[in-house]
């Protein structure tokens, strides 16, 4: 399909012409039989054949009457007077329209495209219908492809079928290295050399080795400077050679020398960063640099020093770039002084090639500001934003970002089951800071254990459809709006959630199946979900669906109430399910919430709620998950291959199943 499901921007665009409008001249020409030879449907004005109207028709006109340019696909489209010739009175009819006096040009127009009645045939028209798809030319979001059901996921007006980037609104198809592959689906890390870590469904999650130097320890006299160099080159050629794809390291200034520590604490008995981009083997690689401001004090001395180093070491060049970084405090200023010093001549070779990112910490704005300030970040020219693994909302804001072309980073992966939240974000992001092994965490990046991925972010619901991803890379649709089928709602700023999600209610009973998931037979699932729940307090004994393929096997995530309400997964292993349980007040209607279920076959059946796992209650168990015959259903629970029960309430962004192991 050319995009990722999970990349980034909200539709806000249309196909260019009414559809009712177009569907009514589609019916008008069936039902008319004193159509000319040679005539088709057409917009008057539309020289070019973009279904619209603007300031490149006449100059295309133009082109061809007096430049030798090509002809009008339509003639009668760029007859702007309709008086059967075409001549210099056309695009001066045009532009008087666009510019001067505003009088409508001569039928049919935009709003309803059709073929010429008041000509004499004299003038030609392209076929109506180039592609032979049934849809004629001026309505088809795609002329020159066939597409007859005219889907368009991301509602910007080209049709899936030729759509450089279906699931990522561009109303333009910018395409600027000519890939196929439109300029708002490339991944934040194109044109990087390196080859990054990358998903079962292609999105770039880069891994950062996480403080990838060697710290002082308390008060540990031994820890001078030589020494300091030569653990942190150890521990950076290490990170290389499991597979690092970003190399973080910490910057302060001390005496007008950088150096690489973790705390602002006066003391130059470090590293300096000159030193330690000299070293062969760093400089000889294709890692990136990903280098956070410690650097408590506002210094434009300091950012000149950062920026100064990486001149002279070579760092920051076409294919290799360099993130400097910094939280949102007193150090961000360090990193608005890189941004102006990066204007300046000297540094202009830098500029390209240098990107800055903000780090934020965990649940520092609320949904409404943090929508706020990112848009701030993105206006002012900062590249990236990072966010703390455990954000409230964390998707909501993740999304956010994404839709303005920012690149995202998570911090930190814990050691701590970290594979799972590694699996769990894999397809949201655009880099991950690990504690977790390095090795192990690209591992499970790149595992081709994907059975099902849904994101609905960046959809609209288009005609009644959305897209997901089956079993590797399948792109599939599925249907929404109708009897029994979830509704859509699209979220601007300022919610829990941004962009599409699905509508679920119990009491209508709506629910939306896929085909069956099956997971190897001696291990397990992992399954996420990003939820905002209607309904927390259930009767007793009730219970309400999230996501499952269970009916007697396979496992289920779901609200239950057994003497209170909780939420829990469960897998069903030697003919009994168990559980993994947190109480249903840990969660609220007014937050989404980024779930994760897991159990790989052996161990502990897992939940987390927004990356921890706080009041879960956990169970331990043996032996590989059993299978279900059941489709995979959101929003109910699977009752054979049609049925449904334990209807859901609630809004539903993202969902996912993978094949889980031990790990």
């Amino acid at each position: 399909m050319g995009c990722s499901m999970n990349h980034p921007c909200v539709a806000s665009g249309s196909i260019p012409v009414s559809r009712s409008a177009g569907w009514l001249a589609i019916l008008f020409l069936m039902l008319t039989p004193t159509g000319l030879p040679g005539q088709g449907i057409f917009i008057r004005g539309d020289v070019n054949d973009d279904a619209t109207v603007n300031i490149a028709d006449p100059i295309a006109l133009l082109d061809n009457l007096f430049l030798g340019g090509p002809a009008p696909p339509c003639a009668d489209a760029a007859d702007g007077n309709d008086d059967e010739t075409l001549n210099i009175t056309d695009p001066i009819a045009i532009l008087d329209f666009l510019f001067v006096t505003g009088i409508a040009l001569p039928p049919p127009t935009r709003e309803a495209p059709g073929v010429d009645l008041t000509g004499d045939g004299s003038l030609s028209c392209r076929a109506s219908d180039e592609d032979g798809d049934g849809v004629p030319a001026p309505v088809d979001n795609c002329p020159e492809t066939p597409n007859q059901d005219q889907a368009d996921l991301d509602g910007d007006g080209s049709g899936d079928a030729c759509d450089s980037c279906p699931l990522r609104a561009d109303p333009r198809q910018v395409d600027s290295d000519g890939d196929g592959r439109g300029d708002v689906c490339e991944s934040y890390w194109d044109g990087v050399t390196r080859r990054m870590s990358t998903s079962p469904y292609g999105n770039i999650a880069a891994i950062a080795c996480h403080n990838c130097y060697f710290p002082r320890v308390g008060d540990d006299k031994d820890q001078t400077g030589p020494e300091n160099l030569r653990r942190t080159l150890d521990r950076i050629h290490q990170a290389q050679a499991q597979g690092a794809d970003l190399i973080e390291l910490d910057l302060k200034f001390e005496g007008g020398e950088v150096y690489i520590d973790h705390e602002d604490d006066g003391s130059p008995d470090r590293a300096r960063l000159s030193d330690v981009l000299s070293d062969p083997a760093l400089s000889g690689g294709d890692q990136i640099l990903f280098m956070e401001f410690k650097e408590d004090t506002d210094s434009i001395e300091f950012a000149q020093s950062v920026l100064d180093v990486l001149r002279a070491r070579g760092f920051g060049k076409a294919g290799r770039p360099v993130c400097l970084r910094a939280f949102n405090d007193v150090r961000l200023f360090n990193l608005m002084h890189v941004k102006e010093l990066l204007s300046l001549p000297q540094y202009e070779p830098l500029q390209p090639h240098v990107r800055l990112h903000v780090l934020l910490r965990k649940n520092e704005l609320e949904d409404f500001n943090a929508h706020a300030f990112i848009s701030l970040l993105h206006d002012a020219g900062f590249h990236g934003v990072e966010f703390n693994i455990e954000e409230r909302s964390l998707l909501g804001k993740v999304t956010f970002a994404r839709s303005l072309g920012l690149g995202i980073n998570l911090y930190t992966i814990p050691d701590a089951f970290g594979e799972v939240f590694v699996a769990g974000l894999r397809e949201e992001v655009d880099a991950l800071t690990v504690d977790l092994s390095v090795e192990e965490s690209r591992a499970v990046v790149q595992d081709p254990t994907g059975l099902f991925y849904l994101n609905t972010w960046s959809q609209t619901g288009d005609r009644g459809r959305i897209g997901y991803f089956l079993d590797g890379s399948r792109f599939r649709y599925g249907a929404v709006g109708g009897a029994g089928l979830p509704t859509f709602e699209v979220l601007g700023t300022g919610e829990d959630r941004y962009g599409g999600s699905l509508v679920f209610a119990a009491g209508e009973q709506r629910s939306l199946g896929f085909t069956p998931v099956d997971n190897n037979p001696a291990e397990g699932y992992l399954v996420t979900a990003v939820v905002n729940f209607d309904k927390l307090n259930l009767a007793e004994g009730a219970t309400s669906t999230i996501l499952a393929n269970s009916d007697t096997a396979g496992f289920a995530l779901e609200l239950h109430n057994e003497g209170g309400t909780v939420l829990r997964f469960g897998v069903r292993v030697g003919g009994a399910y168990r559980y993994a349980s947190l109480p249903a007040t840990r969660l609220n209607p007014d937050d989404s919430f980024f779930i994760i279920g897991a159990y790989g076959g052996d161990g502990e059946v897992g939940l987390w709620i927004d990356n921890a796992g706080t009041d879960v209650t956990v169970t331990k168990t043996a032996g590989g998950v059993e299978v279900s015959d059941s489709p995979l259903v959101l929003g109910a629970d699977p009752q054979e291959v049609t049925g449904r029960r334990y209807h859901f309430s609630g809004k539903i962004q993202q969902a996912q199943v993978q094949r889980w192991g031990p790990h």
